[in-house]
């Protein structure tokens, strides 16, 4: 008997998960939008791990006007209307853990949502998201919904309104397909 696998809780079916569609999708990105096509995406070696792990930095991309970037990224399989920010990585007593949100340190964070097309991708100012939410949470701790996900580490994120980010933080947003990557009308 086969059992169906829920990627939102498999870490691993969910990091093969990602890796498929940012290879077949986000290419197309990177291609695009970097200078003379200077990309690298962090895997497999004990120091991509600790770049992965420690400052959460999945690509490294070459920009053609400010150098050197380093993009977090977060793809979902369908659309919600919302990204899911992890505040806690770990909330299990005894091996707590913060997330992302807490120790990122990329310049960006890419989001996408599976489409029939392909990504449907958000491109964030890392730095700024992240001072706008911890601030947003400071001061109205209810403004985003909690929520603890079936994991093994019993994760926890907040779910937080595209439309939130849009007026407070601002995005780019663009269209990937396996064949070209367009910036669209945020």
């Amino acid at each position: 008997m086969q059992t169906s696998i829920n990627l939102a809780n498999n870490f691993y079916a969910a990091l093969a998960y990602t890796q498929q569609m940012r290879d077949k999708y986000l290419t197309s990105f990177y291609k695009k939008y970097s200078l003379d096509g200077r990309y690298v995406f962090i895997e497999k070696s004990a120091c991509s791990t600790m770049l992965q792990k420690e400052l959460a930095v999945d690509t490294i991309f070459q920009s053609r006007k400010s150098g050197s970037l380093c993009i977090e990224e977060k793809i979902e399989r369908k659309y919600t209307g919302n990204f899911a920010l992890e505040t806690e990585s770990c909330t299990k007593p005894g091996h707590e853990r913060g997330g992302w949100m807490r120790y990122a340190e990329a310049d960006y964070l890419l989001y996408a949502f599976a489409v029939s097309t392909g990504l449907d991708v958000y491109l964030i100012d890392f730095p700024k998201l992240r001072s706008w939410f911890w601030d947003s949470e400071e001061r109205l701790p209810l403004r985003f919904r909690p929520h603890v996900m079936d994991t093994h580490n019993r994760t926890l994120i907040k779910i937080v309104p595209i439309e939130d980010v849009k007026q407070e933080v601002g995005y780019l947003r663009y269209l990937c397909t396996e064949e070209m990557c367009m910036r669209v009308s945020a």
